[in-house]
Parts: structure tokens; sequence; C-alpha cells
């Protein structure tokens, strides 16, 4: 539905990988420094640091077509980016679980570095069913 209101209908209509965007990654793409100057949130109750600067995965086409989504979250992970966002509503979080095994499998990008902040409906609150539904 949200797909539709920007006029770019989701690959359950036009099929997966037929819409144009983030290219193919070569081969030899390597693994690039974090940004030197990378500004972090220090979390409550754990003091983990999780960057300031993410990838959202909403609101453009290649975050409605599951290759391109994919793809969008590999590179961002393998040139540096370390924080992805997403939603239940966008329903492309089983493309963004695809990049980060991708991203980590091409350059050994670290899991521990990778946060994945996301929302989930009202009806999916809870632990157990929040899980289930991530």
């Amino acid at each position: 539905l949200i797909p539709l209101l920007k006029g770019v209908p989701p690959p359950s209509l036009v099929g997966h990988g037929k819409m144009k965007g983030t290219p193919e990654i070569p081969p030899t793409q390597s693994v690039e420094k974090r940004p030197a100057k990378e500004l972090f949130l220090t979390l409550p109750g754990t003091n983990d640091r999780m960057p300031q600067v993410g990838l959202g995965m909403c609101c453009r086409p290649t975050a409605y077509d599951d290759v391109l989504a994919q793809r969008t979250v590999a590179w961002f992970l393998l040139l540096g980016g370390r924080h992805i966002d997403g939603a239940h509503l966008y329903l492309n979080h089983e493309a963004i679980g695809r990049g980060i095994r991708e991203a980590m499998a091409r350059g050994g990008v670290p899991r521990d570095e990778i946060f994945i902040t996301t929302k989930v409906f009202p009806s999916h609150f809870g632990y157990n069913t929040t899980l289930n539904t991530v």
C-alpha cells in the first residue's frame, strides 16, 4: 500500500528483480573503512554505541523490490555503514537479512558492528510476538 501511494508498484505486482536501481556489487568490491568522524548514540542499559546515521529502508523504489533492497543493504555495509532501519510495514525484512548476510560473506563485515532498528504494528507488541514477526 505505501509504495502505491508514491506511484511505485511493489514487487508483488511487478515481479521480483524487475525494478531498476541499485547496481550489482562487483566481485572485487571489498569492505571500506567506517567514516572517520562517525557519530554514535550510547544505548541505555548496555552502553553499546549505535551509529547515529543509518540507511532507512522505506519510501524509494529500491526499498520495495527484494533484489534491490538486498543489494542496497549489502552496498551500504560494504561502504562502511552499520545502522539499518526498517519496519514490518515495508515488507522487506527478509531482503534486509539477505543483504546483511551477503556483506558479511563477501567482505567480512562483523555482525557485532551492525545495528538494525525496526518498527512493528501494535498488534505485534510483546517479546515472543515481535520475535516471530521480525
